[in-house]
Formats: C-alpha cells, sequence, structure tokens
C-alpha cells in the first residue's frame, strides 16, 4: 500500500522564515516593521506637539460704573504660547487702552481665557455714550455678534445702530 500525504489542520507550512515553530523575521519584514514603527513614533511627535502647543487667548476689561463718563479699557491677547503669557498681554492692553480712561485702566482684570477661539469688542464711537459689549466664541461671525448685541443693549434709546464692532482677534486655529 502507498502512503498518501495526510493533511494536516492548523499545520504551519515550513518556509524559510519559519523553523521549528519559531518565527524568523526576514531582514526586509525588519525594515518595514522598524518604518512603520518610526512613522508611527514621529505621527505621536507631532500630535503631542500639537496638543501641548496649542495657542492660548485672554480678554481683560475694565468696565466702571459709569461707562458714558468714564469710558471702558479692553486689551486681548490671541495666539500665546502659555495662558500666562495672553493673560499678562491682555492685562497690558488693557492698562494701555487708549479709548480709556485712567479709572478703567485701573479696572482691569481678565475676563475670560480661551484655546481656539475668536474675541471681539463693539462700541458706539460718540464718546460719552454707554454702548459696549464684548464676546469670546468659536469663530468671528458668531463674537462679532454677541458683541454687538450686548454693546445695542447698554447703548440707550436711540443709539444701537451706531454700535460697531471696533476688534476681533481669532486664534490662528479658526480663522
Amino acid at each position: 500500500m502507498t502512503s498518501q500525504p495526510s493533511e494536516s489542520r492548523g499545520a504551519v507550512a515550513m518556509s524559510p522564515t519559519v523553523v521549528l515553530g519559531f518565527a524568523r523575521e526576514s531582514t526586509e519584514g525588519r525594515m518595514k516593521r522598524n518604518g512603520f514603527l518610526q512613522a508611527m513614533l514621529a505621527v505621536g511627535l507631532l500630535i503631542a506637539a500639537a496638543t501641548s502647543a496649542a495657542a492660548e487667548g485672554a480678554l481683560a476689561l475694565g468696565v466702571p460704573d459709569d461707562v458714558a463718563k468714564e469710558g471702558f479699557s479692553y486689551g486681548t491677547a490671541t495666539d500665546r504660547s502659555s495662558g500666562a503669557e495672553a493673560r499678562e498681554v491682555a492685562l497690558n492692553g488693557c492698562r494701555t487702552n487708549r479709548d480709556g480712561s485712567k479709572q478703567s485702566q485701573k479696572l482691569c482684570a481678565i475676563y475670560d481665557t480661551f484655546i481656539d477661539k475668536c474675541v471681539s469688542v463693539a462700541m458706539d464711537p460718540k464718546a460719552g455714550t454707554p454702548g459696549v459689549g464684548w464676546a469670546v466664541s468659536a469663530d468671528s461671525a458668531t463674537s462679532d455678534q454677541w458683541a454687538l448685541t450686548m454693546c445695542r443693549a447698554t447703548a440707550g434709546a436711540g443709539r444701537q445702530g451706531y454700535c460697531k464692532v471696533t476688534t476681533t482677534n481669532c486664534e490662528s486655529s479658526t480663522k
């Protein structure tokens, strides 16, 4: 009787890369794996750098009780490397804002800090009027609209239509 080779299910066919049940990786396979691992490492580092380097922003305001009499000061900062830097730049801008009075500049404080957003300020351009508004939002159109809405609400009778957006600054990622 001639013996026929039997089929074995689940058996690994012997090849130059498998010896005694242990896989032996070819040089080409090692190079591909190392290239893949290096690419994955590079992608991971880029993601980590982008996450840790997220631009930060801040809005500082100096709002006295009588805006019509004492003015209004503000300062904004966008695309800063840290929250501390954003706050410092915004406060400095508020304290030196030429539209405000010495009194409003003394009142400057951080109102908001943000990442990946826009900040807008709206005012009634006529001196001695109370219309001011500000907003921080996901995009410039929305922050402009909210700043205008707030300005119109504080402008007083007959001055709502004069409110204008005077400042809009966005983080570079939202432009």
